[in-house]
């Protein structure tokens, strides 16, 4: 009898920590990613970024911008790129190396911007290094953990490269 009762008493905290789990969920962040490649538009994909090093005060971020088809397998040390999709690789400087900060990446602050046609895990280059006409400004903005990344380039054929990202960045360890 005393079981029973000490049960019936234990229901509503029982119930009260469902309803606070389900509140805690509906806080999860969305994740968009509207990307331009050479002018087609996909409309869903990641961002991922490689653990940052740090060479005479200067951070350096490296990040990866997925088209929907891509993804990681983790193989040893390193992740794989897998799949077929269009893949952005841009690499930017800083003086903060406590995490990619908020701010607006001018041409002076982009060490490497590179476009891919990634097929059945080949990489074929579209657009190289030396291959933009205007480079940024990449704009980055940070709220907690959440980014807002946002970016055109223009290749010499007057061709469009962008991203507009929202939400979590994944970390990866793509080996270059």
């Amino acid at each position: 009898m005393k079981k029973t009762l000490l049960l019936l008493a234990m229901l509503p905290f029982v119930f009260m920590a469902c309803e606070k789990e389900e509140k805690q969920d509906d806080k999860k962040t969305t994740t968009s990613l509207e990307m331009v490649f050479n002018d087609t538009t996909f409309n869903s994909g990641k961002v991922l970024i490689n653990p940052p090093y740090t060479n005479n005060g200067k951070t350096t971020y490296t990040l990866f911008v997925f088209s929907e088809g891509l993804s990681l397998d983790t193989v040893g040390r390193y992740d794989d790129i897998l799949g077929s999709g269009k893949m952005i690789w841009l690499t930017i400087s800083s003086t903060d190396s406590s995490g990619l900060p908020s701010g607006n990446y001018i041409e002076k602050d982009i060490d490497y911007i590179e476009s891919f046609n990634i097929i059945n895990n080949s990489w074929n280059i579209v657009n190289g290094n030396k291959a933009w006409k205007t480079r940024g400004p990449i704009s980055v903005t940070k709220s907690g953990s959440d980014y807002n990344i946002n970016f055109v380039f223009t290749d010499s054929s007057n061709r469009k490269t962008s991203a507009k990202f929202q939400g979590k960045i994944e970390n990866c360890n793509i080996g270059l």
